[in-house]
């Protein structure tokens, strides 16, 4: 039938205690080293979101700072037109016609308009020149 159990001897005994003591040690380092890099891994998903999250901003402020250039561009295009129209004793070349969705301000108008007749070489390549380094860097 069954074979009896025999009682284990005190040497026997000692080295389980000794094996079970030194697994308890064991299992404590692993849960430390867990703990620890579950820790480290909470912080960099907190940064991972962090930083996400600067992105998305920055890609919002560079998209209105687009379209701020963009409507800069047109602007600038309907300036060298006026000047065109009112100064023709100059002769200007104006690459494009500007785009009439947004007008221009009307509190601009007159004086920067007469300033560029006075001294329309200047005014117009600065404006031409400002539009040209945008598009370089663009």
């Amino acid at each position: 039938m069954h074979p009896r159990h025999r009682q284990p001897t005190r040497a026997e005994l000692q080295l389980l205690k000794n094996e079970n003591n030194g697994l308890r040690t064991e299992i404590v380092r692993l849960r430390r080293e867990l703990e620890n890099r579950e820790g480290a891994v909470g912080r960099l998903e907190l940064l991972l979101r962090e930083r996400l999250t600067k992105i998305d901003e920055l890609t919002a402020q560079v998209d209105q700072l687009r379209e701020a250039n963009k409507r800069l561009d047109t602007e600038a295009e309907h300036w060298a037109l006026r000047y065109a129209e009112e100064c023709p004793d100059r002769k200007v070349a104006v690459q494009a016609q500007p785009s009439l969705e947004r007008p221009v301000s009307p509190n601009r108008g007159p004086s920067l308009l007469s300033a560029a007749c006075r001294d329309g070489t200047r005014v117009l390549g600065y404006l031409l020149t400002g539009r040209a380094s945008r598009a370089e860097r663009g």
